[in-house]
C-alpha cells in the first residue's frame, strides 16, 4: 500500500494498493488495486482487469479490482 504519492501524477490520491498480478499466462503487471477495502487486500487474491476512465490525452490505463 502507498501513503504517500510515488510520483506527482498521484499527489492528493492515496492511500492505494499497488499490485503485483501474477497472469495465468505467466507474466506478471504492476498496478493498482481498486473497489476494494484496504482491510480486505490479501496475498493470492483473485483480481479481474478494469479500466480508468480516458484522461485529456484518451490513455486509459489498467486497474484490478477484486473478482
Amino acid at each position: 500500500m502507498a501513503r504517500r504519492a510515488t510520483h506527482p501524477a498521484f499527489d492528493g490520491i492515496g492511500p492505494y494498493v499497488v499490485a503485483i498480478v501474477e497472469l495465468a499466462e505467466g507474466p506478471r503487471v504492476t498496478s493498482n488495486l481498486v473497489e476494494c477495502d484496504l482491510d480486505d487486500v490479501r496475498i493470492g487474491m483473485s483480481v479481474e482487469l478494469c479500466w480508468d476512465d480516458p484522461d485529456a490525452d484518451g490513455i486509459s490505463l489498467p486497474l484490478w479490482r477484486p473478482a
